[in-house]
């Protein structure tokens, strides 16, 4: 800031002062805003991965009693001959059990 020769004159900042303060807040901003946009993704990406582990189980689950709808629908197609084809078991690992603990 320039300091008045004359009494008449008025202080303040002069352009070149306001432009470079423009420019350093344009680019602290834009810094800013790449960081927000970057950790908004990652965000969604986390999210939709936790989402999709939290659905694994009753996707599982949903998938078996399919195989086993399907089963007996082959088996109630064929009549007789269908004894011969035999039911999947339907087994959880002890993991999912809860029987044993994932190594880590």
């Amino acid at each position: 800031m320039r300091r008045a020769r004359n009494k008449g004159r008025q202080y303040g900042f002069t352009l070149i002062e306001l432009l470079v303060a423009l420019g350093i807040f344009l680019v602290v901003t834009g810094a800013a805003f790449t960081l927000l946009s970057s950790s908004q993704q990652r965000y969604q990406t986390e999210s939709q991965v936790l989402t999709s582990f939290q659905e694994a189980p009753a996707t599982r689950r949903q998938l078996s009693r399919m195989a086993l709808r399907l089963t007996l629908q082959v088996r109630l197609l064929l009549g007789a001959k269908a004894r011969a084809i035999p039911t999947p078991p339907v087994r959880l690992p002890p993991v999912v059990a809860g029987i044993a603990r994932p190594p880590r």
